[in-house]
């Protein structure tokens, strides 16, 4: 890996060790804080939503090796000559176990200690966490034997079963909140693709297992393209954009002033390989655009009236996240008296959920229409909904 980033960035670099020193050493005049700050309890409340059981008997799995610690060592003492090599193997095997289980709640303790959460930090400790999770079930069992003349096989097996059941159905249920209410990215990109392919704007196909091993190498900038590059912006919803995979070929991402400085610093482009000649060019050309301290870079930002479409998010009553361009429920929505150009929308608008106005009841979880009119009636609770759709943009002088 240090050597595929040496060759692309055009000198040694340690990509590892530049994180850990710019996010928890502050070096070279940054901080991770500087992107947002969550409370030590963020990776718990997030991990219950999404983990359900799975965290709950991976928190549980370290107090349920010290009981059973406690419960081998009594044993061992009390034993006799005999059984006493015996008790002092499982004694040793048990100590094995907690170095298997230490790494989760290790890694969760630091990462909860830094202020700068976000929940894909902990992916490295995710299979600890299954792990702890299956031998704290195990350790529950071995206790209950120990301490229960009733407790058998059959009623461990029962328990695990129960357990699994419960955490795959919340899971599933999650997995279906994500997909019902937040697909709206990947849909409307969608619209875009299939809105590109019917201009015969020579579109690419997308990929829906991932970049090809020719992509990778650089091919699919280096392949022929449309003459004129159509730019794709994005206002306040930059932060939804799934991938650029999902751009059709000759379409370029931008994103647009009106964001505001307090939009911090944006992503930004490398030098097109048509320009630069080669990937490595574009990936080591040294660059005096970034910052470490996320301050407003304006060289990151295009004007409204370069774009050519725009995929945005529409809050009916509430202004759209765009700050310069309003848009209304026709099929055509103007800029302002002055435009020169009108948007016309491209296709269907897609429904995503508004977080910040929905029920916490009605959004960490799916809950068919049928059965959320039902909630709303009984909590009170509402979900509310916007719709992202993608614009076109038509000159009219």
């Amino acid at each position: 890996m240090a050597a595929v980033d040496a060759w692309h960035y055009g000198r040694p670099v340690a990509a590892a060790w530049n994180q850990v020193a710019y996010n928890v050493l502050g070096q070279h005049g940054g901080s991770a804080a500087l992107y947002g700050t969550e409370p030590w309890h963020f990776y718990v409340r997030n991990g219950l939503l999404n983990a359900n059981a799975v965290l709950v008997l991976a928190l549980a799995a370290l107090p349920l090796w010290a009981a059973h610690a406690a419960v081998l060592r009594a044993a061992a003492r009390s034993a006799g000559p005999a059984a006493r090599p015996a008790a002092r193997r499982l004694e040793r095997a048990h100590v094995l176990l907690l170095f298997r289980i230490a790494p989760f709640p290790v890694a969760l303790a630091a990462f909860s200690l830094h202020p700068h959460k976000e929940e894909r930090f902990l992916s490295i400790v995710y299979p600890h966490m299954c792990f702890s999770a299956a031998a704290a079930l195990g350790l529950v069992g071995a206790l209950r034997t120990r301490f229960s003349t009733r407790f058998r096989f059959n009623s461990s097996r029962r328990l695990d079963v129960a357990v699994l059941a419960v955490a795959a159905c919340v899971g599933m249920l999650r997995m279906a909140a994500l997909v019902h209410y937040h697909a709206a990215p990947v849909r409307a990109f969608a619209e875009l693709r299939a809105h590109a392919e019917t201009t015969q704007t020579e579109a690419a196909r997308l990929l829906p297992l991932g970049p090809s091993l020719k992509m990778l190498a650089g091919a699919r900038t280096q392949a022929a393209e449309p003459a004129a590059e159509q730019t794709l912006c994005m206002g306040g919803a930059w932060h939804r954009f799934p991938s650029a995979y999902w751009l059709p070929r000759g379409f370029r991402l931008q994103f647009v002033r009106e964001l505001g400085a307090d939009a911090g610093q944006l992503p930004g482009d490398f030098e097109p390989v048509r320009a630069s000649g080669s990937v490595r060019a574009s990936t080591a050309a040294p660059r005096a655009d970034f910052n470490a301290r996320n301050a407003w870079e304006p060289g990151h930002v295009v004007e409204l009236g370069r774009c050519d479409y725009v995929v945005e998010i529409e809050y009916g009553e509430r202004r759209t996240e765009l700050g310069g361009m309003e848009i209304r429920d026709s099929e055509i929505s103007e800029i302002s008296e002055t435009s020169d150009a009108v948007w016309r929308r491209v296709g269907a608008c897609h429904p995503v959920l508004d977080s910040a106005r929905s029920g916490v009841l009605l959004r960490t979880l799916y809950v068919p229409p049928g059965a959320a009119r039902l909630v709303s009636w009984a909590t009170g609770q509402q979900q509310a909904w916007a719709r992202m759709c993608v614009y076109r943009r038509d000159n009219i002088r």
